[in-house]
């Protein structure tokens, strides 16, 4: 397992450096420096929620992090309790709406794709997660 900076680093390259989009870029960095096994065909189900949905709403590397916080600490059931994924989801939410004043794309770029801002934004989702994951434990 990696280190939360080589984590980190790793979601700031795939986003800036190698073309994913922030919640790919999110996702597979967790994946890839946690070694969580995570299928296929999650990694590729983040592809549709890079650029806000392609709508510039909800921010990709936001959705990227709810992703893995979900398949981390998600329920399997419905008999299992919802409360502890819920919580985190919404701390998730709120450390990201504090930081940024919005969770909007299109609001977070001003409308324009910038690399730079995309990168760091993933960056900090990751940074945030395994906080998150490190405190309350995994699965």
């Amino acid at each position: 397992m990696k280190t939360v900076e080589e984590i980190a680093r790793m979601a700031y390259e795939y986003n800036h450096d190698r073309g994913y989009m922030c919640s790919e870029s999110v996702v597979h960095a967790m994946n890839d420096g946690l070694g969580l096994g995570l299928p296929a065909e999650l990694l590729a189900a983040s592809s549709s929620f890079g650029g806000g949905m392609s709508s510039g709403c909800a921010c990709g590397a936001l959705v990227g992090g709810q992703i893995v916080l979900g398949a981390l600490k998600g329920r399997t059931a419905p008999t299992e309790g919802a409360a502890v994924i819920r919580a985190s989801a919404g701390e998730l939410h709120d450390f990201f709406k504090t930081a940024n004043k919005s969770t909007c794309c299109r609001v977070l770029t001003r409308g324009g794709k910038d690399r730079e801002r995309c990168a760091s934004l993933t960056r900090s989702v990751v940074e945030k997660v395994l906080e998150m994951t490190s405190k309350g434990g995994m699965r």
